[in-house]
């Protein structure tokens, strides 16, 4: 018996360079947005260790606030 599978589109995400935050502790893998971060200098959420700024290809996020 043979399945058919259906050739579905892939719809291609926007990705640009973002700032981000990255944990400093090796053994984590925290990571937040710049954009979503409370403080200057951030400790990690996860573990509590320093972070350090860095850059990444993510998806592109839609801001939009219902007033």
């Amino acid at each position: 018996m043979a399945f058919m599978r259906s050739k579905q589109q892939v719809e291609e995400v926007e990705k640009t360079d973002v700032g981000i935050w990255n944990c400093d502790n090796i053994g984590c893998n925290g990571w937040m947005r710049e954009d979503f971060s409370f403080s200057q200098n951030p400790t990690c959420p996860l573990c509590n260790s320093s972070m350090s700024q860095e850059m990444r290809l993510l998806p592109v996020l839609s801001h939009t606030i219902n007033h």
